[in-house]
């Protein structure tokens, strides 16, 4: 859409988005849910379905929108039985047609929650003869009573029903197609546990959140996931939730702190959704670049380089053992980057723990271990013979090979000239992206790298498809899996959430 010719001549509709009052959810779905669209609610027995469900009715109806609960599977006195103990429960909303006539004139109409149950061929006192009958009256009753708020707990018994797949489908999709039209939003509940149906119901829905559980240290931890949601963007991690009379709380992680140092002194990696996913690229940051054999990394790492060239940084490069420095100055011509003239005007040189052959007019920008100069730009100036101050670059980009470092060093060496690195690094103000295959080095050394550096970035191989996500990052930010796509221009990869 945004390379279309047409976009700018046409206004977007902008987006009516309704607030859940699920405290901390509004926040992940970027404002809400889009009004009129299709939300179901998946989870195992005992995860907060209809508590969510509850919460949600009334804080509409609080609001002056009126709400339709059907209840398939438990009857309506147990369903207002379980309500009324909770915090957020006011008698006040719940319908009745005799508050209605008697209310006075002068008083703001107050919104309702009008309870009905679906149970053995009978909702509301009226007896269906078929589950495409029962769907027609839930229609007939959402038109005739102006409902702005449907909610089905749970889907899953009226689905069931069906003999048909086909026609369930049908009379499902129907249903949310006319209902989209009246800009009736509608919620519903289904069992985790019955796949079948729970794909079909996932399939017609707008927006899918799946609550779950898990043992976490012998105690029992509540995840809320926004699986989908068309029509809005929304955070895919996982977030803890806790439930009780107060109702569903969904719990933020660091990522959603403010991080004002975060925009300071900003760089680029060169791909700009990575940027996104790390919540800015800091000078005086550290980051390793997880990786394995399989990855083709040399995007990624050609990605970097390059936009430290373009950002007025030199680089410092630690290339991989499977490259020759021929294969290795091909890599970077695709990005316009003559890595010998950039090596003669002193914006760059290499690191080899390899004993690679260096072609001539490399020779001179090669050396075995990466510097332990206190500052980068002296050092330049003295290898290459650089007098005048100002002709090296102030910041500089190290891409260091921790696995070479890890062979010549040994573990306890890695650590000590790690560790004397990243003070470098972020006393001058440089950029230290490093990578490293951890199933290649000692459990105590993985683990003291992935602790000292700033962020972490995975990259890996699932099937024939290669994938990124940000597992670290010194604001807290995680990521969820994208998708490495490859393009043919610069960079030369984008990355896609799946």
């Amino acid at each position: 859409m945004a390379d279309s010719p047409y976009i700018s001549e046409v206004d977007l509709i902008p987006l009516e988005l309704v607030k859940t009052g699920i405290t901390g959810l509004d926040t992940l779905l970027k404002g809400g849910f889009v009004k009129g669209s299709t939300i179901l609610i998946s989870g195992n027995y005992g995860v907060g379905k209809t508590l969510f469900a509850l919460q949600y009715a009334f804080h509409q109806a609080s609001k002056g929108d009126k709400v339709l609960y059907v209840s398939t599977s438990e009857p309506v006195f147990k369903v207002k039985q379980f309500a009324s103990n909770l915090d957020f429960y006011d008698e006040s909303l719940i319908y009745s047609e005799y508050r209605d006539i008697t209310q006075k004139k002068d008083k703001a109409v107050k919104g309702t929650i009008e309870f009905v149950e679906s149970s053995l061929g009978i909702i509301t006192g009226i007896h269906y003869t078929d589950e495409s009958s029962l769907i027609e009256e839930i229609r007939n009753m959402v038109e005739g009573k102006g409902i702005q708020h449907l909610i089905i707990d749970p889907i899953t018994t009226i689905t069931m029903l069906y003999e048909s797949e086909a026609v369930m489908r049908k009379d499902v999709l129907l249903m949310g197609a006319w209902l989209t039209r009246l800009g009736c939003t509608v919620l519903l509940t289904a069992e985790e546990s019955d796949l079948k149906l729970l794909d079909v119901e996932k399939y017609l829905s707008d927006c899918v959140i799946s609550l779950s559980s898990r043992m976490d240290d012998h105690e029992r931890e509540f995840l809320i996931t926004v699986q989908k949601q068309r029509g809005n963007k929304q955070n895919m991690n996982s977030h803890i939730y806790t439930f009780d009379r107060s109702g569903i709380t969904v719990i933020h992680d660091m990522s959603y702190m403010e991080r004002p140092d975060i925009m300071e002194s900003q760089a680029s990696t060169g791909i700009d959704k990575l940027d996104e996913l790390m919540g800015g690229l800091r000078y005086g940051s550290s980051w390793i670049l997880s990786i394995d054999d399989r990855i083709h990394y040399e995007p990624v790492f050609s990605a970097i380089l390059s936009a430290g060239l373009d950002a007025n940084e030199g680089i410092v490069y630690s290339p991989p053992s499977k490259f020759s420095f021929n294969g290795i100055k091909d890599l970077l011509s695709r990005f316009s980057i003559d890595i010998i003239k950039e090596c003669k005007d002193g914006n760059a040189f290499f690191v080899d723990y390899y004993g690679r052959k260096v072609p001539d007019e490399l020779k001179n920008f090669v050396i075995e271990s990466y510097p332990e100069a206190e500052d980068l730009r002296i050092f330049a100036r003295d290898k290459y013979g650089i007098i005048e101050s100002g002709e090296v670059r102030d910041h500089w980009r190290i891409l260091s090979n921790l696995n070479g470092e890890y062979n010549v060093y040994e573990p306890a060496g890695l650590r000590d000239r790690y560790s004397k690195n990243l003070s470098r690094v972020r006393e001058r103000g440089d950029i230290y992206f490093s990578y490293c295959n951890f199933d290649e080095i000692d459990e105590r050394t993985a683990e003291f790298l992935r602790t000292s550096c700033d962020g972490i970035i995975e990259l890996y191989v699932k099937g024939k498809y290669q994938y990124l996500k940000v597992t670290k990052s010194p604001g807290g930010l995680m990521s969820s899996e994208h998708v490495i796509v490859p393009l043919d221009k610069k960079p030369f990869i984008k990355l896609m959430q799946k």
